[in-house]
């Protein structure tokens, strides 16, 4: 398919801007299927529309640099962004905020566009005398267009004018066209379970290891909990947050026993940190039910799905999130279903300690069903499962995007 795009990537210059990162770990073709990508250097073509490909591992690190990053792109290319020839289009993977949109909503907070992330980037291309309207936001999170839309055309509460954001923003949901095209490919949805639960539980982030500790609780050998010590990867800040609410949870024992306890994993084989998409289908098939835990869960407006959400789709298994308020909400824009009415998914109402207490409750309702009926249950889970499994397959999430590249 012919769509006049010509995307140019330089492997060299993604490596500056990925650093600690293996250089194949997020090639650009990942993210697109139709659009073909060099995943080592594409050239200029004059006979197509041209976007010069960004993505950075860490952007609020990149523009805080005394260093412009723009400045080891070579000069040629440079050039023709200034006489907009080639547009640039920057990469956001994970949920990252370009307008800091739960500070605007803040009566406290004096809202300064200078000071957000969209605006520090538009200031490093200014100094290359690349303008503003020619940059392209391509964001795995929808949330972000809608913040877009409502501080270019709306009145909100604190914000004394509408701001002229000039540059293009638009969503396109990468992680789907990942798993769609290259990783869900690898995933078995006919490995057969060994019990009922599993919440896994790469523990770098405070509303990861704070459900693993709520559900630790349950003694209960259809529920299995993975589990790596958090101390380890939090500054003191962290950890005092975490002690703080996991006295909320009203848990018999402490955190600090419960860290003990950590590394928690079900096979001394198998590392809690998966990286073999293959071993990784055998390891979530092994429960019923998953319950994932996102990115980022609270103080957050950026709402985008990962890996983490989308193996239970791909494995065809229902789920029970830990991520942001209204995430479920989320998925459903995209044309998918949740198990409301099978699963007591009240919990997505609410974020922090008060969604994870709902889902605890939750986990303990359908450990008390028997086998007969949690046999149906699963049954019951099985139409949704498929359905978001081929919703997915048959969807083409690239043509919108293809379409306003074009």
């Amino acid at each position: 398919m012919d769509n006049n795009l010509n995307i140019i990537f330089d492997k060299n210059i993604q490596k500056q801007l990925t650093p600690t990162q293996p250089t194949d770990f997020y090639p650009a073709g990942n993210w697109f299927k139709k659009i073909n990508i060099s995943d080592t250097y594409t050239n200029f073509n004059s006979y197509k529309k041209n976007y010069y490909y960004l993505y950075a591992q860490d952007w609020h690190a990149l523009v805080n640099q005394q260093t412009n990053f723009l400045s080891n792109i070579d000069p040629d290319i440079i050039r023709l962004m200034q006489y907009n020839k080639i547009q640039p289009m920057l990469i956001f993977m994970e949920p990252v905020e370009l307008f800091d949109f739960n500070k605007l909503m803040s009566k406290n907070f004096i809202y300064d566009n200078n000071d957000t992330l969209y605006s520090k980037i538009v200031t490093k291309f200014d100094e290359f005398d690349i303008l503003e309207d020619d940059i392209v936001f391509l964001h795995s999170s929808p949330k972000v267009v809608s913040d877009y839309e409502q501080l270019t055309t709306r009145s909100i509460p604190f914000l004394q004018r509408p701001w002229n954001i000039r540059a293009k923003i638009i969503h396109h949901p990468m992680f789907l066209n990942w798993y769609k095209y290259r990783i869900g490919k690898d995933y078995d949805p006919n490995i057969q379970s060994k019990f009922r639960m599993l919440s896994p539980g790469k523990t770098y982030r405070r509303h990861r290891y704070l459900l693993q500790y709520a559900l630790s609780e349950i003694k209960n050998n259809k529920l299995k909990i993975t589990c790596n010590p958090y101390t380890d990867t939090a500054d003191k800040n962290e950890i005092a947050i975490l002690k703080n609410e996991s006295l909320s949870l009203d848990m018999a024992d402490t955190i600090e026993n419960f860290e003990k306890r950590c590394p928690i994993s079900l096979d001394k084989d198998i590392a809690l940190v998966l990286t073999d998409r293959k071993k990784d289908s055998s390891f979530f098939s092994q429960a019923d039910l998953i319950i994932p835990s996102e990115t980022l869960m609270e103080n957050n407006t950026c709402i985008c799905m990962s890996e983490k959400t989308l193996t239970p789709i791909f494995l065809q298994r229902p789920f029970i999130m830990n991520a942001h308020k209204n995430f479920l909400a989320m998925l459903r824009g995209y044309n998918l279903q949740t198990f409301d009415g099978i699963i007591d998914e009240t919990y997505d109402k609410f974020e922090g300690v008060e969604r994870i207490k709902l889902i605890k409750q939750e986990v303990l309702r359908l450990l008390e069903y028997d086998n007969n009926k949690w046999n149906k249950f699963i049954l019951d889970c099985k139409d949704i499962s498929s359905y978001n499994y081929k919703t997915i397959q048959n969807t083409d999430y690239e043509q919108k995007t293809i379409e306003q590249l074009c």
